[in-house]
């Protein structure tokens, strides 16, 4: 993490306003079970980025997650979640 926070501080003009997360990797879930895993996992470590990020900016930065499958499956939002991108129904 540290080289990208460094490399986003040195380029002049660049505005870190958020972190977002395709989860393409929950549409091969063998069950609703694995499905919440998944989604629960993602949600965990884009949090847990923001705040590293959060550390190195002015500004916590927005946490935007999703797919079809990972939303369909009800899965509660962390605190620190701020939008989700369900795709299609």
């Amino acid at each position: 993490m540290p080289s990208f926070t460094s490399w986003a501080r040195e380029r002049q003009g660049v505005a870190l306003q958020g972190l977002y997360a395709y989860e393409g990797f929950t549409y091969d879930v063998p069950d609703r079970a694995a499905l919440h895993e998944r989604h629960l996992a993602a949600q965990r470590t884009l949090v847990e980025l923001a705040a590293v990020v959060a550390s190195t900016f002015p500004a916590r930065p927005i946490v935007s997650l999703g797919s079809t499958p990972s939303l369909s499956a009800e899965v509660p939002l962390l605190d620190g979640v701020d939008e989700i991108r369900p795709g299609t129904y």
